[in-house]
């Protein structure tokens, strides 16, 4: 009789997690396959761009590379491998990463499980499951996913070692933290946080310590020592600290937000890396490594820091604001702005400015716990503190979204054993506390302090390349309407006026083409290539005279600067035409 009744209740707990588990893939699933044919998500654009290159690349060409991994390499490699095995299908790459993102679920719910009980691990399964931030990265083509599925395993790890007795197990834990700093660069002070917990809790054990550092040793010294091979130089994981940390701290940054220095001509990814290395060896005179590139801009950074200690500090509290904010700052991909398109993206779903609330809740309610609790603390804590002296994008905070998603559950499971028991002096202080928390994360800081705007912009323009790319002009140009509606000051950027001239002329327009190619070359009237460009629209238009004066100014540009060759043969084309 008790064996059956330990059944039925066994029963009865796997019922509840393996539903909250299928519902969760099938969440991301109809996530992916709602927004696969959205332009950004159809073409892969900016990192996802890089990453897809660098995966085909490491599947078709070189698997160790030709230099010193400058991006975090532990996604390419994930998709190089992937797209090797069974070809280059990214859709089908995303539909793995919705699975692994739902088996890091289950290791948060089982390392709960094990520290904190069922009660809290489900709570936190039922969080992280529809925590719309997460189920967005695990189903579009970037590095971010990989982060909390890391964490989720070193955090799996560590209650495995509490409830077994074997030390081994932090070896993992290391290994994984050190595999999430592959992932994202700043996620490797997780490592010497980690050695100091296994160290020190519940007493100072030099063994814990050291196995999770040979855990993180195994998994960077491989990479270290590829740097050195085929780079020559001697790069931990990557060498962009250095970049990131400048952008995110010049003087023309005052949002804390990506704001690119001025020489950062480049576009894509890729080629910013370009600018950063051109304009560092221009101020030294001399051909640099990737890692030397790295350190003089870091230098750069503290030099910038020590000239204006108070502009920093402020940066910093912006950075720290944003991060503990509801604000998702979107990078390409704009959530919300998706979700027009989207119908699980646009339901209601689990929020930052929902957990974070009942996360601080969990938190104070668990103080007294805080020796079982110092490797969760670390976990949710540092990816954040990490970011406050970069720049902030939504994506950046992902990996400590599943212990927001725990801490969030055992608040919540705080509240309603207090309900349950009528404790009023427990639900008097965790309301005041849920109150007070929610109001500094809802703060609308994009009112109160200069952290940028929030509109979409950026949405709009990254839909027009994309549809650039799909060869869909017509589309391109409507949102670079939208563009300018939004920005009317971006009529005065010749790059930007150019590209929707482009986009019209090959959608079949010339006349708005001849308007905005018109803009760009008055903006630029030293470019000739921008005056033969209006001239070519006003001939396809019909403006034979207006046609003349765009070659009369593109003559003039070429008497002060020599354009390319092309420029010149399609100039000797337009004044025959015209002859």
């Amino acid at each position: 009789m008790r064996a059956r009744l330990l059944a039925d209740n066994r029963w009865k707990r796997t019922v509840p997690v393996v539903a909250l588990l299928a519902l969760a893939l099938l969440y991301r699933l109809w996530i992916l396959f709602s927004i696969k044919d959205y332009p950004v998500l159809a073409v892969p654009a900016a990192d996802s761009a890089m990453f897809d290159a660098w995966a085909r690349d490491i599947a078709q060409r070189s698997f160790w590379g030709d230099e010193v991994f400058f991006f975090d390499p532990l996604y390419p490699y994930f998709l190089g491998i992937f797209y090797a095995l069974f070809g280059h299908h990214p859709l089908a790459a995303t539909v793995v990463q919705a699975v692994l993102g739902v088996l890091g679920l289950w290791m948060l719910f089982e390392g709960a499980r094990r520290l904190f009980g069922y009660p809290v691990a489900v709570a936190a399964l039922a969080a992280g499951a529809f925590y719309r931030t997460m189920a967005f990265y695990d189903v579009v083509l970037v590095k971010d996913f990989l982060g909390p599925v890391l964490l989720e395993a070193a955090f799996l790890a560590v209650a495995l070692v509490h409830t077994t007795g074997r030390h081994g197990w932090w070896a993992g834990a290391g290994a994984a933290c050190a595999l999430a700093g592959l992932v994202r660069g700043n996620l490797l002070l997780l490592v010497p946080g980690l050695v100091l917990a296994a160290w020190l809790v519940p007493v100072r054990d030099a063994r814990r310590a050291l196995l999770a550092l040979a855990g993180a040793v195994a998994v960077l010294l491989p990479v270290a020592l590829r740097n050195s091979v085929v780079g020559g130089e001697f790069v931990l994981s990557t060498a962009e600290m250095g970049t990131n940390l400048y952008t995110g701290n010049h003087a023309g940054n005052d949002t804390g937000r990506y704001e690119p220095p001025p020489f950062l001509r480049r576009a894509t990814t890729v080629n910013e890396l370009l600018d950063f290395q051109e304009e560092a060896e221009r101020r030294l005179g001399r051909r640099m490594g990737r890692g030397e590139v790295s350190a003089y801009w870091r230098d750069e950074t503290f030099r910038t820091i020590a000239e204006a200690p108070g502009r920093f500090l402020l940066l910093t509290a912006k950075r720290a604001a944003l991060l503990t904010n509801r604000i998702e700052v979107p990078d390409v991909y704009y959530m919300d702005y998706i979700a027009r398109r989207s119908v699980p993206l646009a339901l209601p779903a689990v929020t930052f400015g929902l957990a974070a609330p009942l996360a601080v809740v969990g938190l104070a309610r668990s103080r007294r716990d805080w020796r079982r609790l110092l490797v969760p603390y670390l976990l949710l804590a540092l990816p954040i503190l990490s970011m406050v002296i970069f720049f902030v994008f939504d994506r950046y905070r992902l990996p400590s979204l599943p212990f927001v998603a725990l801490f969030a559950g055992m608040g919540a499971t705080h509240g309603w054993n207090d309900w349950k028991v009528r404790d009023i002096r427990g639900l008097k202080a965790g309301a005041a506390l849920l109150l007070a928390s929610a109001a500094w994360v809802n703060v609308p800081l994009e009112r109160l302090v200069n952290v940028g705007r929030f509109d979409f912009t950026v949405a709009h323009y990254n839909d027009a390349v994309s549809w650039e790319r799909l060869g869909r002009p017509a589309e391109a140009a409507r949102e670079l309407e939208e563009v300018f509606r939004l920005r009317p000051e971006y009529r005065g950027n010749s790059k930007m006026t150019w590209f929707a001239g482009r986009s019209y002329e090959r959608g079949g327009d010339p006349r708005r083409a001849a308007e905005y190619y018109r803009l760009a070359a008055e903006h630029t009237p030293g470019r000739a290539a921008l005056w033969v460009d209006l001239a070519r629209v006003l001939l396809a238009a019909g403006d034979v005279p207006g046609a003349r004066q765009a070659l009369e100014q593109a003559d003039g540009a070429v008497r002060r600067t020599v354009p390319a060759g092309e420029v010149l043969k399609e100039l000797d084309a337009l004044r025959r035409r015209l002859s």
